[in-house]
């Protein structure tokens, strides 16, 4: 795609990067001169994410990932440039024109037009009750609480269980089976033999942060069927471990309360919104990944874990709570009575009811954890061996908590509750932190022996870029480095830093620039820094000549040997020699 450059740095100036930033990351904090958080690209537990908001830019220094407002949401988003471009320029009300689409966009497009219609088919052909099955899907909602309000804002659907009902739609629209395939809606089993993945199916439409309909999840209404509950396959519009049910519908609520309710099902969504409580979402996964919770930190300060108290849904509320309280997200959990599900509960028992029992049962993440190691054995009964595996337990999960408040008071809670002296506890939480940290600054040691120092000439670049005036006291042919010399001679022209990494094409440039310009650097004597590195770069360059007619001359078989290489190679051994007194030729000499 081909857009002027003055609209880009127009649509950049529009949107400041850390306001921009702090819509996915609510935990940004202004610290000194930059914006920091926990960085939501890798498993970042020191926030080593930083805004410049005066440059515009962003670098993480744990994954090393970096650029402007363009790549940020190019990264959080997981899509292509023209897309970031499209999303910034919609924001602040940029109207972009006459442009040609890559082919990965235009893909992109038809899928989710695909989906799109496909959704609307599913859904007319519910509200339509066109068939007896679809009049018994309809009725199997109506029983569960949900009424057309609902349905319609969810898009509900129903598939008939004619194999070929949505193919034959969609192909006279044009579309191939391979278009319907890479899209999600068929599968193939052999050759020219495919299937509709929601055939026979209640189908419930799940969309992204935009609204889009980006994928189904199905549930069967027939006991006879394998899968009670199905989604369709990853493809590149949908990641399981990257989109929750119901969060679209539910932003405008979460927005407000800063509070996400979290269950297992889509019916428990939608009973939830059904009553009023629309800040409520599902996880598409049995797992709940990382992306979870790096994609609720974006709107939430709060989580409420409403998951089934069985092994699995104790299995998934603790790895939810090890994920969102390294976020440092607040976080409590509540399991219904009677192992009963959300939508259950709040059919028979009502809003309030439900809301109260939030409040009055809702369990703080080491009391989960001390009930569910503890399987409800009196700590009593239980033998030594036993309780210090639970207590080696917990303290193992208190060491991903970063706020050293909450963590002290959940050790004095373990102490009490098992009846031990505090320090002990204390003593034996150092002792597993201590050997985390230990393993952890040998990885770093590792990191940091790997990493290629600057050269002196990118020293010196990173040194003009924060003293801009020094450009002019320097030959710009100085620099060899094609990186380098390309910058040297942006700054020449009196470019921005924003519109230098605009104008860098390669990844790998842009995330060299931003580390040069994100220099925290602060010289006690500007003008003796500069000197001196000018002269350890003059240095440099007289070391590789003298090394280059060290060559030279041990190559030469004439005797007597070629004088004036002699004489240059002696003088630059001599001028090397004397470098440290100011008033000689050194200073000159190249």
């Amino acid at each position: 795609m081909s857009i002027d450059a003055n609209i880009i740095e127009e649509i950049e100036e529009a949107n400041k990067i850390e306001h921009v930033v702090m819509e996915y990351l609510p935990n940004l904090r202004h610290i000194g001169n930059n914006w920091r958080a926990v960085c939501p690209f890798h498993d970042d537990k020191n926030p080593s994410f930083i805004v410049n908001s005066e440059k515009g830019i962003f670098k993480c220094f744990g994954c090393n990932v970096s650029g402007n407002v363009f790549n940020f949401i190019m990264l959080i988003n997981n899509v292509s440039w023209i897309e970031a471009v499209k999303i910034l320029a919609a924001k602040c009300g940029i109207h972009l024109n006459g442009y040609s689409h890559s082919k990965y966009f235009i893909k992109k497009d038809m899928i989710l037009q695909i989906l799109e219609e496909a959704s609307s088919y599913y859904h007319n052909f519910l509200l339509n009750k066109t068939t007896y099955e679809a009049i018994l899907a309809l009725k199997y909602l109506y029983t569960r609480g949900i009424d057309d309000k609902i349905i319609k804002e969810f898009k509900i659907g129903f598939c008939n269980s004619d194999k070929y009902f949505l193919r034959k739609k969609l192909l006279t629209h044009g579309y191939s089976l391979y278009d319907l395939q890479i899209s999600g809606v068929i599968g193939k089993l052999y050759e020219n033999t495919y299937f509709e993945y929601m055939t026979n199916r209640l189908v419930f439409p799940i969309v992204n942060i935009h609204g889009q309909v980006i994928a189904f999840g199905g549930r069967a209404l027939n006991d006879e069927m394998l899968a009670k509950y199905i989604n369709t396959p990853e493809t590149i519009v949908y990641s399981k471990s990257k989109n929750l049910y119901g969060l679209f519908q539910s932003l405008p609520s979460i927005s407000k309360k800063r509070t996400i309710i979290i269950v297992e099902g889509y019916i428990d969504v939608l009973a939830l919104h059904q009553s009023q409580i629309c800040n409520t979402v599902a996880v598409l996964g049995s797992t709940f990944t990382k992306e979870y919770a790096k994609l609720i930190a974006r709107y939430a300060h709060n989580v409420i874990l409403m998951f089934d108290p069985d092994h699995a849904g104790e299995q998934t509320t603790q790895r939810a709570l090890e994920n969102l309280i390294h976020l440092g997200i607040m976080c409590r959990v509540v399991q219904l009575p009677n192992k009963m599900d959300a939508d259950e509960y709040i059919i028979r028992y009502g809003k309030c009811k439900f809301i109260n029992i939030i409040k009055t049962l809702s369990m703080s993440p080491i009391d989960f954890m001390i009930r569910k190691l503890s399987n409800n054995v009196n700590q009593e009964a239980m033998l030594p061996e036993v309780k210090a595996l639970i207590i080696d337990k917990l303290l193992y999960f208190i060491a991903n908590i970063n706020n050293i408040i909450i963590r002290m008071e959940w050790i004095k809670y373990i102490a009490h509750y098992f009846n031990l002296n505090e320090q002990i506890i204390l003593s034996e939480f150092f002792n597993i932190t201590h050997i985390n940290q230990r393993n952890r600054k040998q990885k770093i040691l590792y990191r940091d022996v790997k990493v290629k120092k600057m050269s002196i000439e990118e020293i010196l670049l990173e040194f003009i870029l924060q003293n801009r005036d020094y450009i002019h006291k320097i030959n710009t042919d100085i620099f060899e480095n094609k990186q380098c010399k390309k910058v040297i001679g942006f700054l020449k022209k009196g470019l921005t830093d924003k519109v230098i990494l605009n104008s860098l094409i390669e990844k790998k440039e842009k995330t060299w620039f931003v580390s040069l310009i994100l220099s925290s650097v602060k010289y006690s004597d500007i003008n003796k820094t500069f000197i001196t590195i000018l002269q350890d770069l003059k240095k440099n360059k007289i070391k590789q000549r003298i090394n280059f007619l060290s060559k030279k001359i041990s190559l030469m078989t004439k005797i007597p040997k070629d004088k004036e290489t002699l004489k240059e190679y002696m003088s630059l051994l001599n001028i090397l020699k004397n470098s440290g007194n100011q008033n000689n030729e050194y200073n000159n000499k190249i």
